[in-house]
């Protein structure tokens, strides 16, 4: 199975905003409960800074088809890890059929760390 993971960079650090992390760790988790990082795919949005109440300079359809983009350039993994999502990429994710499961930050700072939680269930 595959799974994204908002992350940084190559150092795998997990990006607490989903939408806009830099990049996407996609990894392929194996039945064995082994895991190897796949690749890292750059983020359409990543890296932008709205913040909390600010209002978007573009339509509501606008903002929704980015986050649509978004979640299509991880179309192929059936999970997604956050920290944080909002609205709008929830709702993208879920229109793709992506899973998306919480973490919190006792689960740890690193991609590794939440696949390890995630397959110790």
């Amino acid at each position: 199975m595959k799974v994204a993971i908002p992350v940084f960079g190559e150092s795998l650090e997990v990006f607490e905003r989903t939408g806009q992390a830099p990049f996407f760790a996609v990894f392929e988790i194996n039945e064995d409960k082994s895991f190897n990082l796949l690749e890292l795919r750059k983020n359409s949005k990543g890296h932008e800074h709205h913040h909390e109440g600010e209002s978007h300079s573009h339509n509501e359809e606008e903002h929704t088809n980015e986050h649509n983009k978004q979640a299509s350039g991880i179309s192929d993994c059936e999970y997604i890890f956050v920290k944080r999502i909002g609205e709008h990429m929830r709702e993208s994710l879920n229109n793709m059929n992506i899973k998306i499961k919480m973490f919190r930050k006792k689960d740890g700072d690193n991609a590794k760390d939440y696949i390890q939680k995630f397959i110790s269930e």
